[in-house]
């Protein structure tokens, strides 16, 4: 009990590893399809049509469908897994790996798209054309891949454009573009890709070995030369919508150029106006301003800001209280961006005077040296004497906090000196100041049609890396500013967005402008001119493949064809030469056969013509040529049975027989035949027997006395015991015939032939036993025929057992035997009688060609005592009857032979019939075949008779007629 246990516990361990093996190796393949995927699905977001999300070919689903095709099911989780990691990636790239939980949720759900149009190609495949398949004609071929293309990836590209959608990815104008590109893609992927995997993967390999380099290669060239098309095509055409985009990028620019020179004009002319007056007051600054700004969006304020020295500071604010300003102070902004009094200076550039008034209060007072970013421009300002641009600053009259800058410009107090920057700083009276908002700015060079097509981004390149380097981004906000920087990179695919860029000096400060294209803009190119090059050079592909895969299966399904006809050709040229060779031993077998008793009876007949030969002797003689004679006839018959069973004409009865009594009658024919040689003939019936069946006695009479005769004659010594029993094949009992003998049997390499025509078990043996080696053959033609078969058994040395099996299905009559009932029949005489107790006293016309059988059937029937008449032909019969008619001395029987000259026995009946003539006829031929008896009674014979003539059967064929018995 130990052991057993022992023995459960190591099967069942050697079970659990050999299962964790292979949950293992299933991951591993899981994995390394997912890799696969992964990489190839990469390749095929560089051939993204922009604003790429699709692509026009798509390897990845032929991948897909191939995996599963050849792997099974169970590999599904390695296309779901690769296609998320692909997408991931593309949506990662898109949003600058800002992904979010609605980015991962994306890209799980468009991984199932491949996976489910993965599955359903396989299913539909696997369903209606079957695998493995070799794919030989142009209609499976069709089938194949429409079924894996266009219907299966209907799937993938519903549910990967309806996740795009759903997840705001693309917007609704752009849903059919996609889908008809994710569809024509993955289509393509399939139609270009899977054939290719087959050439090297499918089932069965042999067939798609073969046609490897055929469809592979032409495949693989073609593709990559439509690839090349495509990026030749893809160049110029990038190039033709980059000189586009640039042309327009240039225009605004330069737009953008005139808004500046307009703006640094116009805050100069306040300078000039300071320079060419004593005093300049509210009322003239504000008109003044006022007509600068009259129909000019781009600037926010005309400012005027006055040195103040810090003595100096309440009379100012004095002074602004009293022009109406009543919470005029000099001020700053605190850490917290509130405006507040202004700390104690040694000097102050408040805002004193401001256009326009409205929405800009805020700027009042406000010290501009006490913010960083205007000190310093105006501190350029002063000591170059030039104007000067501030960076991006925020804004106090700016409530949504756009952002924006100030051009400066100095004003010097009239008459002092200004050559030397000592001299600027101590003769500055103040500065004009042109605040500018950069949306307003940037706003008026656009025109309506061009906002959505353009993205304007302005950064700051001038050094100060304390200061906010952007200036401008047309998204409002620098996180959209850096994902469009991304998207300038052209991480999607061949074809990077359309860009331009510049840098432009202004008051002091360099600006680095970039001109994108919106997303807008790249769906709205010209892209047909891309896809139909893409769409057709991967389309001409998938059309060679499929003309590939049609011809060669077809040159396969023709070499199929040319095989199989050749190798039928050369079984049936071994097998004419094996018919030609058991023909000839045939021949040579019935040579042998027929001289030897022709040799007995042509010298037996010599003898019989010496005249010293003595009565015994030729009584002897006589018997010697009548059994050889019958021996021919013998070889005969057999002949003919071969013919007839061959020729399909041999016709069989079906009445009621016993086989008991068969077995009993085959024994007691045999009997003699086994005594002469000294073997015991044993009958075995074992019971229960069935009384009788349906059958054709005759036939099975003559199988089972071939049968007994072959084993008396190989057999020298021992014995030949013939056994009857019942045995069942499945739900159908069988009744058998067995005989088994103690011979010499047989060798396995002639028992395979031994029921083949014109075929023998040993020529040797045939020269030692004799025999035409027909017998067997016609018994076992005979028992097939019947419904049965003939099995052997054999050794050599060791005896043979010939087992005749017939099948009782709706055979069986009456109920079966239990026990040999009591024997109660009297032994037939088989014998015709010799002589004839009565004479036939008849007149008989004998009609033959031949003079032999002339004199020998005169002779027969003048021994009878009839008087016979001989007519060479039908004419002269005619004659002769005619003749005998017309002397009222009639024949009571013509003979009548079938074939002669000048007119055949056929056309001589036919003839007396038509006259009238009822005289009986019997035909008298050597044609004994099937049906020839039917055809000389259809001509009007009466009966019928064959040659060579059996004198008994013949006259007492004639005694019917006459009426006459024969004893």
């Amino acid at each position: 009990m130990v052991r057993a246990s022992k023995s459960q516990d190591e099967i069942a361990k050697t079970q659990r590893l050999s299962h964790e093996a292979g949950v293992f190796a299933l991951l591993g393949r899981i994995l390394l399809i997912a890799l696969g995927y992964t990489l190839v699905g990469r390749l095929g977001l560089l051939l993204a049509i922009p604003p790429g999300y699709a692509s026009f070919f798509w390897p990845a689903s032929g991948l897909a469908f191939g995996m599963l095709l050849f792997g099974g099911y169970r590999l599904w989780p390695g296309i779901w897994l690769g296609s998320f990691l692909v997408n991931l990636w593309a949506t990662g790239n898109s949003t600058g790996w800002e992904l979010g939980l609605n980015g991962w949720i994306m890209s799980a759900c468009i991984a199932t798209g491949p996976t489910c149009s993965a599955i359903l190609g396989v299913w539909l495949v696997r369903r209606f054309i079957g695998y493995p398949t070799s794919l030989e004609t142009g209609r499976c071929v069709l089938s194949f891949l429409v079924l894996a293309g266009p219907v299966a990836c209907l799937m993938s590209s519903t549910l990967g454009v309806a996740g795009l959608l759903f997840f705001g990815a693309i917007p609704v104008d752009q849903v059919v573009f996609n889908l008809w590109t994710w569809w024509s893609g993955e289509v393509l992927g399939v139609m270009v890709l899977v054939p290719v995997l087959m050439t090297f993967v499918a089932q069965p390999s042999g067939a798609w070995r073969r046609r490897r380099l055929a469809v592979a290669m032409p495949l693989g060239l073609t593709y990559l030369c439509a690839i090349g098309a495509y990026l030749m095509v893809d160049h110029i055409e990038a190039n033709r919508a980059q000189l586009k985009f640039n042309r327009e990028a240039k225009d605004l620019l330069h737009r953008l150029n005139q808004v500046a020179m307009s703006a640094e004009a116009k805050v100069k002319s306040l300078e000039a106006l300071y320079a060419s007056s004593t005093f300049v007051d509210d009322q003239e600054f504000g008109e003044f301003a006022r007509r600068h700004l009259m129909g000019d969006n781009t600037i926010t304020a005309l400012e005027w800001a006055l040195r103040v020295k810090k003595a100096k500071r309440s009379e100012v604010e004095a002074k602004g209280k009293k022009l109406g300003y009543e919470r005029f102070f000099i001020s700053e902004t605190n850490r917290n961006g509130e405006t507040v009094r202004a700390g104690d200076r040694e000097e102050y550039f408040p805002v004193f005077y401001l256009e326009p008034l409205n929405g800009n209060e805020n700027a009042l007072g406000f010290d501009l040296m006490s913010d960083s970013a205007r000190r310093q421009a105006m501190v350029r300002a002063r000591d170059s004497g030039k104007t000067a641009v501030t960076s991006r600053i925020r804004l106090l009259q700016d409530s949504r906090d756009q952002g924006g800058f100030l051009l400066i410009y100095p004003v010097f107090i009239n008459g002092k000196p200004t050559a030397t920057m000592e001299d600027r700083r101590a003769n500055l009276h103040g500065f004009v100041v042109g605040v500018f908002k950069m949306e307003d700015i940037f706003e008026s060079i656009f025109r309506p049609s061009e906002r959505p097509n353009m993205h304007i981004v302005m950064r700051d390149i001038t050094g100060d890396h304390d200061i906010e380097s952007l200036m401008y981004c047309s998204n409002s906000t620098l996180d959209r500013y850096a994902q469009w920087r991304r998207l300038a990179n052209g991480t999607s695919g061949i074809s990077r967005p359309l860009q331009w860029g510049k840098t432009l000096d202004f008051g002091g400060r360099r600006w680095e402008i970039s001109f994108l294209a919106t997303p807008t803009l790249m769906a709205k190119q010209e892209n047909w001119v891309r896809w139909m090059t893409s769409v057709g050079g991967v389309m001409f592909t998938a059309i060679l493949g499929v003309f590939l895969l049609v011809l060669t299966g077809r040159h396969a399904r023709i070499e199929q064809e040319v095989d199989q006809r050749t190798r039928e050709l050369r079984a049936a040229r071994d097998m004419a030469h094996a018919a030609s060779r058991s023909k000839s031993e045939f021949l040579a077998n019935m040579s042998h056969e027929i001289r030897t008793p022709m040799t007995a009876i042509l010298g037996y007949a010599e003898l019989l013509e010496q005249t010293d030969t003595n009565a015994s002797d030729r009584r002897n003689y006589v018997s010697t040529i009548r059994r050889n004679g019958k021996h021919l006839l013998e070889i005969i018959n057999d002949i003919l049975d071969l013919s007839k069973i061959e020729s399909g004409k041999l016709s069989l009865e079906n009445v009621n027989c016993s086989p008991l009594d068969l077995l009993d009658e085959v024994a007691e024919l045999m009997l003699a035949k086994a005594e002469e040689k000294g073997l015991s003939l044993q009958v075995n019936p074992v019971f229960p027997l069935p009384v009788e069946i349906k059958s054709d006695p005759t036939r099975l009479r003559q199988i089972l006395l071939n049968l007994v005769g072959n084993a008396i004659k190989f057999t020298d010594s021992g014995e030949v015991k013939i056994t009857l029993y019942q045995s069942r094949d499945g739900a159908e009992k069988q009744l058998n015939f067995e005989v088994r003998d103690s011979g010499v049997g047989i060798s396995a390499e002639h028992l395979r032939h031994i029921f083949d025509t014109f075929t023998q078990a040993d020529t040797t043996t045939t020269r030692t036993h004799g025999g035409t080696g027909l017998g067997l053959a016609i018994s076992r033609k005979l028992a097939q025929r019947m419904g049965g078969d003939i099995d052997a058994r054999s050794g050599a040395g060791v005896g043979s057992t010939f087992t005749l099996t017939i099948d009782l299905k709706d055979r069986v009559v009456g109920e079966a035997l239990t026990e040999r009932p009591m024997r109660n029949r009297a032994v037939e005489n088989t014998e015709l009688p010799k002589e004839i107790a009565t004479e036939l006293k008849a007149r008989v016309l004998l009609t033959d060609d031949t003079p032999t059988n002339q004199m020998l059937i005169k002779r027969m029937l003048e021994v009878a005592g009839m008087e016979v008449s001989i007519a060479e032909n039908g004419t002269i019969a005619l004659k002769k009857v005619a003749e005998a008619n017309k002397q009222q001395n009639p024949f009571d029987v013509i003979l009548m032979d079938m074939q002669m000259p000048v007119m055949d026995g056929y056309e001589a009946t036919a003839a007396l019939r038509e006259r009238g003539i009822k005289t009986p006829i019997i035909a008298l031929t050597a044609h004994a075949m099937s049906g020839d008896r039917e055809k000389c009674i259809d001509a009007g014979c009466d009966n019928y008779a064959t040659k060579p003539v059996d004198r008994p059967t013949l006259l007492g064929l004639i005694a019917q007629y006459v009426g006459q018995p024969v004893d």
